[in-house]
């Protein structure tokens, strides 16, 4: 037969598809036969991805004792002559395969001695899992290859190899049973008294097409159907590495061995329950997949014989139907719960496991993705001990472990009996997990399975997936090292410093330049005034001051006095500040001149900085010791539609400051160092910066508005006295390297990301710029400013972000179930974090407090509390920490922690919106962005623009969404609650304008308009349109910078951007003409410029943290 296919290849491939289509024809008369369903998607699979050897099934036993290996040869010789799917090939007709039986195929055993030289094992496991890893033709054939090696002396290694098309689980066992009678025939010289076979198993796949055509197949799809309605698409397991795009390249095996006495306790149970092991264990492995990734329901692929009809028990062929078993796991549900529902789903699968999986993907018509199975990706699978089991006269055989290396989905638990209880194997995907991942799913496994049995009525979420050891290491990685430093008040240490370097420069902006002695002068005089005022201990005042030298005086003369500073940023709406200000009380507001006008109403004393008033020459008594007075009040956005104010103490603030000094300077000091400030003095994310520099001995160079959000401003600021440590946000960080001189962005020493998730692109841009290392710092503002750290050295290959790694000193983190007990590694929980700087709670919300802030009962200090964060994480197996996201629908806009529900509360105050949601999207190159959706009034008609002006004028630039979606009605879930994931994707094509479209009309609008449509994800953009109206924000601005001065050869001004926000009006300013007026641009214009006050005054790049990642 090689010889016809060597001639089939020398045809050409009309002439040879012809003849194919030819023996098609006349199928029966040349043994051309349909393939059975699960054929034809295996032979499909193998099409896609020809290298893959997840369809290769070896089976190795060791032998001992005399082999004949003639005879041994001839018996597999009798095996392929006696089943017709070892001698089955695969021809293509029309793109489909058919099997084509062929009369005999040539058979030898390939048998092997090790060489004299050589270790035997070693070379037989290496000859193994070559012959394992050996890919198949199918074209040609024989699907099936034996090896027998020789190790020396009675020691044998019998290998053998089918492909999965030709044969199953089932199949084996037949083999198996009838080599042994085939083997003792040919030593006794006689025939094996087989029986013969009634059908071959291209009858089976003829009756399947004929069965599956007709009302049969209706029957089956409408069970499978109704079962599978709505059911979870994707089943997220505790992966080590993010989910591929392409399907796997390899995969690998664990093994495992359960005690006796657990194989006994499974018997015992199944027999007192009415119920199967299958049932037993499935329910445990559904139990804990559930525990694992959250959700309700579990589906889980189960593979079923589909042998129903006696004649076909005794017929080699692959008869096996993997059918999806949907369990549901109520809240509060027992063990026995779940057991009895896996029985009823096991029966009801029995009952309808004959359509092939083909036929039910076509019908539900699941996503497709070449990176994980449809429907289901975990399969689970208890066998009998017949493919365990080979009795060859004179010969002790005992089955080796052997893996082709593929793995057809994520992950497939398989357990049978052994010789002292219940074995088995994982096999993984090995571009998904670590092998000591898999080792610890199984471990927990057994783990709960123990307690389960022991407990039957215990809930399936209480019971237990740690043993003591794991318990104890998870301990291990939650604690930071131990803080050494003593507590201290920031104004204390700010002061023994300038004492200590009196000359040295303490803080520098564009115009002016303060020493330590200078700065300490100035806090002076200010903390004297605000004193007379009543600033104290415990009193808050307000700081709106502008990026420069003197905010740091404001924030140490309010210390200074003794009192707490309130940051107040200058470019939030007056009604931001004038809330601030009321909700915390504050008594005082130091401010500047010209930012007075911003708080008008304001009902408290207000000081000037620039206003020169004589100074009260009696010295200031300094505050008593109060390590845990506060320090600073500094607002967050809130859930209820109003910010909440987190109060930190001295004590909290001290302990931050040494602890991120032992990892920027381990040996203590930051003397020299220049600190860069680039955020807004409104959150805590500039705190990096402002505090560990004057505490010890740093300069602290403050940016302006210009330069935090211009790549070229910033390289110009610090070209002539470059940075040593810098903390950005990554979205920040990605504006300022779009600049002609990016090397001068980055820092001689550190460059601290926070914020958001720092990716791993990001880290390899700056580390091939050269300078200093990369630490990504985690934190939300509850725990003062950054509770952990991990230098991004080098790309992992775990995490598709940089982790946020492990605590500062005296710190702990985490990772919680919904019970407050540890999560393993690599299972998703929420974060809590504990230690010396864990905030005192939120300013005059004690309920508030209480919900966030809870005791500590993991062994913390005595006393000590846990901040809830909120935030979903896990622990990966080296015991960093990775963020996930949010656990509830709170979000990251360019860095800053937006509460949806605060963005809602002030579009539900508009008169023609009736209710209102917002959540994130993903817009032009990825970023988080906020989409509204908006159910209007009766008979209103609210526009996208007037809800943006109404938005802007209460909530910061950050807060306001970058695209409104009209809705006729909400879409709810089952309890009431809105079903944010039916919320429709915004429309890219001018997601949010009502006005009519103008296209480009010169060749320039038609650049502009493409830059546009690129960086903001958009398909159409017109003259008219104005650049923030479709979406676009100031860090979009940055790019859409940088793409125009590629486009057009030649340097925009960022100025020129915001005076000139609508395609045509750029268009003619950079033509040198002005605009030619239409109708819509003034609108747009004017918006704009309005915009353009506010951000010139600094929140046109506000990429900071308020508050946690």
């Amino acid at each position: 037969m090689p010889d016809l296919f060597d001639r089939l290849d020398a045809l050409a491939p009309d002439r040879r598809d012809a003849f194919l289509a030819l023996l098609a024809e006349r199928g029966p008369e040349f043994d051309v036969h349909p393939a059975s369903f699960a054929q034809r998607r295996m032979w499909l699979l193998g099409q896609l991805h020809p290298e893959s050897r997840a369809y290769s099934c070896p089976f190795a036993f060791r032998l001992t004792g005399r082999l004949d290996t003639r005879a041994l040869e001839r018996a597999l010789a009798g095996l392929i002559a006696r089943h017709d799917a070892l001698r089955t090939v695969f021809i293509e007709v029309d793109g489909e395969p058919r099997q084509l039986v062929l009369p005999g195929v040539p058979f030898a055993l390939d048998v092997a001695r090790a060489p004299e030289a050589s270790d035997p094992e070693a070379w037989a496991a290496d000859r193994a899992a070559r012959e394992a890893r050996r890919p198949f033709d199918l074209r040609r054939g024989p699907p099936i290859r034996a090896s027998a090696l020789h190790l020396g002396g009675d020691r044998w290694l019998l290998v053998l190899v089918l492909h999965h098309i030709v044969a199953d689980g089932w199949s084996l066992t037949i083999l198996l049973r009838e080599l042994e009678l085939l083997y003792e025939a040919e030593l006794g010289g006689r025939r094996a008294d087989l029986p013969p076979l009634e059908v071959r198993y291209s009858d089976y796949a003829r009756w399947q097409h004929e069965r599956m055509g007709g009302e049969e197949r209706e029957v089956q799809l409408r069970y499978w159907r109704d079962l599978l309605a709505e059911a979870p698409r994707l089943l997220e397991l505790p992966a080590d590495r993010p989910r591929r795009a392409a399907p796997s390249t390899g995969g690998r095996q664990h093994a495992f061995a359960w005690p006796a006495a657990t194989s006994r306790a499974v018997d015992a149970f199944c027999r007192s329950h009415g119920v199967t092991p299958f049932m037993a264990l499935l329910a445990g492995w559904t139990a804990l997949l559930h525990r694992y990734n959250g959700s309700a329901e579990v589906v889980v692929g189960a593979p079923f014989a589909n042998r129903a009809r006696p004649e076909v028990e005794g017929v080699v062929g692959l008869f096996v139907n993997t059918v999806a078993m949907r369990t549901r796991v109520p809240d509060g549900a027992t063990f026995r719960d779940l057991v009895a529902r896996v029985r009823e789903a096991t029966l009801g699968a029995q009952a309808h496991q004959e359509l092939p999986f083909d036929l039910l993907v076509d019908a539900l018509q699941p996503e497709r993705s070449l990176s994980h199975n449809p429907i289901y990706q975990v399969i689970f699978v208890v066998q009998d001990d017949g493919i365990r089991t080979l009795r060859l006269r004179g010969l002790d055989a005992r089955p080796e472990p052997i893996h082709a290396g593929g793995s057809t989905v994520d992950l497939t638990l398989e357990v049978l009996p052994g010789p002292a209880g219940l074995e088995g194997t994982a096999t993984y995907d090995a571009d998904l997990f670590e092998p000591r991942t898999v080792e610890r799913m199984v471990g927990h496994y057994l783990t709960l399975v123990e307690a389960a049995l022991a407990s039957p009525d215990r809930q399936v979420a209480d019971l237990p997936l740690l043993a003591p050891r794991e318990r104890a290491e998870l301990a291990a990685w939650s604690a930071g090292p131990a803080a050494a430093a003593p507590a201290r008040r920031l104004d204390d240490l700010f002061r023994e410093q300038a004492r200590r370097s009196p000359d040295a420069i303490a803080v520098e902006g564009d115009a002016l330049r303060l020493t330590y002695r200078e700065l300490e002068e100035r806090a002076g005089r200010l903390a004297r005034r605000l004193a007379r005022l009543g600033v104290g201990r415990e009193r808050l005042a307000g700081v709106l001051v502008e990026r420069s030298p003197e905010l740091v005086v404001g924030l140490l003369g309010v210390l200074e006095a003794g009192g707490a500073y309130v940051p107040l940023d200058p470019s939030y709406p007056a009604e931001r500040l004038r809330s601030m200000l009321e909700d915390s009380g504050a008594a005082v507001l130091v401010t500047q001149s010209h930012l007075r006008d911003r708080v008008g109403g304001y009902a408290g004393e207000v000081v000037c900085l620039d206003d020169a008033r004589p100074d009260d020459p009696a010295p200031l008594a300094p505050p008593p010791d109060g390590v845990d007075d506060l320090a600073y009040v500094i607002y967050t956005s809130g859930s209820t539609g109003r910010p909440k104010g987190v109060m930190v103490t001295h004590r909290q603030l001290g302990a931050y400051c040494h602890a991120l000094r032992d990892v920027l300077a381990p040996s203590g000091s930051l003397a020299g160092w220049r600190f860069g400030l680039v955020s807004t003095p409104a959150t805590d994310l500039g705190n990096t910066a402002i505090f560990p520099a004057l505490a010890f001995g740093g300069c602290l160079r403050v940016l302006s508005a210009e330069a935090a959000m211009d790549g070229d401003a910033f390289a110009s600021a610090v070209a002539d006295a470059p940075l040593d440590v810098l903390k950005t946000t990554p979205t920040q960080l990605r504006a300022l390297l779009q600049t002609a001189a990016p090397g001068q962005v980055v820092p001689r020493r550190w460059l601290i990301a926070g914020g958001e998730s720092l990716s791993w692109d990001l880290v390899d841009q700056l580390t091939g710029r050269g300078g200093g290392r990369v630490l990504c710092h985690y934190g939300p503002t509850e725990t003062t400013v950054g509770c952990s750290t991990h230098e991004a050295a080098a790309r992992g290959a775990r995490a598709a972000t940089v982790p946020i790694g492990r605590p500062l000193a005296g710190m702990a983190l985490h990772v919680l179930d919904r019970r407050g007990e540890p999560v393993p590694a690599g299972v998703p929980g929420e974060l809590y974090v504990g230690g010396p700087q864990v905030a005192r709670g939120y300013l005059g919300r004690p309920a508030a407090t209480a919900e966030r802030f809870v005791p500590d009962p993991l062994g913390g200090a005595p006393g000590g509390r846990l901040y809830r964060t909120g935030d979903l994480a896990r622990r990966l197996g080296d015991g960093t920490v990775e963020f996930l996201g949010r656990i509830d629908h709170q979000v990251k806009v360019r860095g800053f922690r937006v509460e949806p529900a605060e963005v809602e509360s002030v579009l539900e105050r508009h008169p023609d919106v009736g209710a209102a949601v917002v959540r994130a999207w993903s817009g032009a190159g990825g970023e988080a962005r906020l989409a509204a959706y908006v159910l209007p009034r009766p008979g209103r008609a609210p526009a996208a623009p007037e809800l943006r002006r109404h938005v802007a004028a209460a909530l910061p630039d950050h807060m306001v969404p970058a695209a409104f979606v009209t809705l006729d009605r909400l879409p709810l879930l089952a309890n009431g609650k809105v079903d944010r994931a039916r919320l429709p994707e915004p429309d890219r094509e001018r997601p949010e304008l009502r006005q009519e479209y103008v296209a480009p009309g010169t060749p320039l609008e038609e650049r502009v308009a493409g830059v546009w449509s690129a960086v903001l994800g958009v398909d159409r953009v017109g003259v008219h349109d104005g650049f923030f109206e479709l979406g676009g924000s100031s860090v979009l601005l940055v790019r859409a910078r940088a793409r125009l001065r590629q486009a057009l050869g030649r340097d925009v001004p960022m100025v020129a951007l915001f005076q000139h926000p609508t395609v045509r009006a750029l268009a003619a300013h950079l033509a040198g003409g002005d605009e030619p007026r239409a109708p819509g641009g003034d609108g747009a214009d004017r918006r704009a410029r309005a915009r353009l006050e506010r951000s010139r005054r600094g929140a046109a790049l506000r990429s900071d943290r308020e508050g946690g990642r």
